[in-house]
């Protein structure tokens, strides 16, 4: 198994560098990457960097939280049921779904959903047992949860930073593998909701716009997938992500057209459905 530190530095630094440059994107959806270095040096993979990554890409609850404030509505008919979690038999199934639950997560914190918040708090905790994600976080979530359900900044803190605590202890543990699962889960639920999400604004253009974004996660996260190409399952992801992709480099004026926008949400629709029924 391998880390992705090591080249998550000289990545974030080309995106930066292309959405800079090139398209204006906002702070929010360029990755932090003052933290991180790349040297000339060939380091070998699994060499102990002092810096860690954040998150790659930007997390569920700030794409829901954008998404709210554009006019969005919550759909308790979205999120993936927690009953589902007994379907999911391999550490690669669990690892998806726990990006598709960590996104559930982020989904119901928005919109102060507070049992749907501790529900997918617990499921979630249960899907990183089983695939031994051992953290601070993961714990002390029981006792984090019942003292924080009340303050809803609490929870987006508490939320956030459950995000970044996993990405790095499967980073630290040289779990990369199950760090892209997890990621491209939490990615492609995040895009689920913003496809279908009920819209209660007049003027959808600000949906459209949010969802356009997602563009620049989408390279980031493509990039990220790609160094583990030579595993299958990995593999496979790759060639979902070319068919989303090839409706992200027709996007113009930084927002989605209706057609667009039909057609990500069917190819999204068809991708979340085979994670979370685990086909």
């Amino acid at each position: 198994m391998r880390k992705i530190t090591l080249y998550l530095s000289a990545i974030c630094f080309s995106i930066f560098l292309i959405s800079s440059c090139e398209n204006g994107k906002t702070k929010e959806e360029n990755t932090d990457i003052k933290n991180d270095t790349v040297t000339e040096e060939k380091t070998p993979e699994k060499e102990v960097v002092k810096d860690k990554p954040s998150y790659p890409i930007s997390t569920p609850y700030e794409t829901c939280e954008q998404l709210q404030k554009a006019g969005g509505k919550f759909s308790g008919d979205l999120i993936n049921p927690t009953t589902n979690s007994d379907k999911y038999l391999s550490d690669k199934d669990k690892a998806l779904n726990l990006g598709i639950y960590g996104t559930d997560l982020g989904y119901s914190g928005v919109f102060d959903k507070t049992e749907k918040v501790k529900e997918y708090f617990i499921i979630s905790k249960k899907l990183a047992d089983d695939i031994n994600i051992n953290t601070e976080f993961t714990r002390t979530i029981d006792e984090k949860i019942e003292n924080k359900l009340s303050n809803k900044e609490a929870v987006k803190d508490v939320i956030t930073q459950s995000y970044q605590d996993v990405f790095e202890y499967l980073n630290d543990n040289e779990k990369g593998e199950i760090a892209v699962f997890v990621l491209y889960g939490g990615w492609i639920e995040t895009l689920y909701i913003s496809t279908h999400a009920p819209i209660i604004a007049k003027d959808d253009t600000k949906i459209l716009r949010i969802i356009a974004k997602q563009e620049v996660s989408y390279n980031l996260l493509f990039s990220l997938i790609e160094i583990f190409s030579d595993n299958k399952d990995v593999a496979e992801i790759l060639t979902e992500m070319e068919t989303l992709g090839n409706i992200f480099n027709s996007i113009e004026d930084k927002a989605l057209t209706e057609k667009q926008l039909d057609e990500l949400a069917d190819d999204v629709k068809k991708i979340r459905n085979r994670i979370v029924l685990s086909k």
